[in-house]
């Protein structure tokens, strides 16, 4: 049960996932506080903590990244992308949107991922 009603919770640079964090006490901190809203600013996840480069683009940065080319991976170039848009789709199909023109924004989203596959494989 919250005891305290506020407007608004700021909270920054909670830095999960480091030793240092403290989330049992944001827990209960949440826990004793509602809000109409919660701001989330500053270093909430501490992205470092993927490794030392991180996860995302590191072959760019000049960092050696070992991809993985076994199967399912082996099957196609981008399943990523693919795997993004079925996701899509499948939301806009399970929620049958009543709207007749429900498939334009799958579509377009459709479109930017196979634009930025051909990008992708061009660089």
């Amino acid at each position: 049960m919250n005891d305290t009603r506020l407007r608004a919770i700021w909270l920054s640079d909670i830095h999960l996932g480091t030793r240092g964090c403290k989330a049992d006490a944001l827990v209960e901190f949440l826990d004793t506080h509602d809000c109409e809203y919660l701001y989330l600013v500053g270093d909430i996840i501490d992205f470092y903590r993927l490794g030392r480069v991180g996860a995302f683009f590191g072959s760019r940065l000049g960092h050696d990244v070992r991809w993985c080319r076994a199967f399912p991976f082996s099957l196609l170039a981008h399943p990523q992308y693919v795997g993004t848009v079925m996701t899509i789709w499948g939301f806009f199909l399970a929620m049958r949107f009543p709207r007749e023109d429900w498939y334009v924004l799958p579509a377009i989203e459709t479109v930017y991922y196979v634009v930025g596959g051909y990008l992708e494989a061009r660089a």
